[in-house]
């Protein structure tokens, strides 16, 4: 994700859920050296099935980690309604390595920060299930635009059923095809 005309500063970016929590992943990877890698605490929008709750991580401040290190961070979900949660545990920070270019097209080595978060339903007031729901994340702060996913859980039955149509299709498909033969020897 990035910044309408700004294509160096990439953030790479998911977000999933399920029955029970709705996850995101952010890494801070700017193409270029001396781009933005820091991991941002605020201006995260969150809308589940039409709520919007505004997501701040760590009090509004940022952190400073080393490479390899990783740290929990305090996360705040204040919902459109007024309701006000604070969650502990949930989201964690940390720092690692990221490729990056010199202005001249040099393969360096730089550092990225990466948040990674869980929110589990149960905590965001107002929200029953995101069976069916629209889910969507967006940090203008960071990106244009937003991510957005359905909720809930296809399960795992689903998938097996999409696999074994694909493999039946398959075996109708060439078993109904002319056989194409060879050249005859003499």
């Amino acid at each position: 994700m990035t910044i309408s005309g700004d294509d160096d500063n990439v953030k790479y970016v998911s977000l999933l859920t399920d029955n029970h929590s709705i996850y995101y992943y952010i890494l801070m990877s700017p193409k270029l050296q001396g781009g933005y890698t820091n991991f941002q605490p605020s201006g995260y929008v969150l809308t589940v099935g039409g709520k919007t709750f505004h997501l701040s991580f760590n009090n509004h401040q940022t952190v400073t980690l080393n490479v390899g290190e990783k740290q929990a961070v305090a996360m705040n979900l204040y919902g459109s309604d007024g309701s006000n949660v604070n969650l502990s545990h949930q989201a964690y920070v940390s720092r690692q390595i990221i490729p990056q270019k010199l202005g001249d097209g040099t393969a360096v080595k730089g550092k990225g920060y990466v948040l990674e978060c869980a929110i589990p339903l149960a905590d965001l007031q107002g929200i029953s299930s995101t069976s069916g729901q629209t889910i969507s994340l967006k940090n203008p702060n960071l990106w244009t635009g937003s991510l957005k996913v359905s909720g809930g859980s296809t399960g795992p039955i689903v998938l097996a059923g999409i696999g074994a149509l694909i493999a039946v299709g398959s075996v109708w498909q060439f078993s109904t095809r002319p056989q194409k033969r060879g050249p005859r020897q003499s």
